[in-house]
């Protein structure tokens, strides 16, 4: 009867040991782990389908934040925490692989993402009537078909779908494209023949920033052009975003340079050197977050405190030399 009693107690420890293992196989590997930053970056100037116009700088825009983000120096990012997603390589499957499922699967809460998005941007009738102002909003992957955005396309109603699936605490989506439609920027517009002005509303962007921790950070204002410029080589938006982030938008000295510090930074370059070449590009911000998101640089652990919705843009901006652009056209297609 012993040593069935010890049999018995050596088959419970057993047991017990097995349940305390398989807990512990159970627990989040983010236990105990330090905050993560991750990221895709995209870009796409070149497009399969032959009516949609390439870009000459996307390319170059999406190269060069790569280069910042995993920049020790810059954004520090691990570089195996950063996807580089460029022209054939973006694809509609691609895009929706890496914004919908490997940052749904990899980032966790306390994490960091950053997404940025170069390339076209579209409007398309809304046949189901949800949108306000009537137009569903696309981002434009390298396969699109021009006449067939809702089918091969990107709609931004499928962005909150992500977005939703990202548990990250903090979500940033920087793009540098247009919806209105004009024509000479990043946009382009799949509509009926004699549709000349539309009227577009960012009720979509106020969705996607909905939640704790989400921001927007869009190259221009809902019915702008956001324009590209030969001098530069890149966006407009993009190449005054990397100078501030590399140092420009830290007016104050603090070796650090937040969301909002870049946000005021480049609304003032963008907005006035687009004026000075013919444009009308006004970036702009939607966020809701908790303390300060810093995208550059570093700084003791931020102070609490809500910012405001959407971000209002300075009013005022020291004069800058900018050099000559070139006066694009902004008239809706035909």
């Amino acid at each position: 009867m012993m040593l069935r009693g010890n049999t018995l107690q050596t088959a419970t420890l057993r047991v017990k040991v097995s349940l305390l293992l398989a807990a512990f196989c159970l627990l989040p590997a983010s236990v105990g782990a330090e905050p993560q930053k991750w990221a895709v970056v995209i870009g796409i100037g070149q497009y399969k389908d032959a009516a949609i116009r390439p870009l000459r700088y996307a390319g170059a825009d999406a190269k060069a934040v790569y280069d910042f983000l995993v920049d020790p120096k810059g954004g520090g990012f691990p570089k195996a925490n950063v996807q580089l997603l460029l022209d054939r390589q973006a694809t509609q499957v691609a895009l929706r692989s890496a914004l919908g499922t490997t940052l749904a699967r990899r980032a966790v809460g306390g994490d960091t993402v950053f997404i940025y998005y170069a390339g076209h941007g579209a409007p398309e009738a809304d046949l189901a009537n949800r949108e306000p102002d009537g137009y569903a909003k696309y981002l434009v992957p390298h396969n699109a078909d021009a006449k067939d955005l809702f089918a091969t396309a990107i709609n931004m109603a499928e962005v909150e779908t992500f977005f939703s699936r990202i548990k990250a605490d903090t979500v940033i989506l920087a793009l540098d494209t247009c919806y209105s439609g004009a024509g000479g920027g990043r946009g382009f517009a799949n509509l009926p023949a004699g549709t000349r002005d539309i009227a577009l509303k960012g009720d979509f962007l106020t969705r996607l920033a909905q939640g704790k921790g989400r921001a927007i950070l869009t190259a221009a204002d809902t019915n702008e052009v956001a324009l590209e410029l030969p001098d530069l080589g890149h966006g407009l938006f993009t190449y005054h975003l990397l100078e501030g982030l590399k140092g420009k938008a830290d007016t104050q000295g603090k070796g650090y340079i937040t969301l909002q510090d870049a946000y005021r930074y480049v609304y003032d370059r963008v907005a006035r050197h687009s004026r000075q070449v013919g444009g009308n590009q006004n970036p702009k911000l939607m966020a809701q977050a908790v303390g300060e998101i810093i995208l550059a640089g570093r700084a003791t652990p931020p102070v609490p405190g809500a910012s405001v919705t959407p971000v209002a843009p300075p009013t005022t901006a020291p004069p800058i030399a900018l050099s000559d652009g070139v006066v694009r056209s902004c008239q809706n297609p035909e």
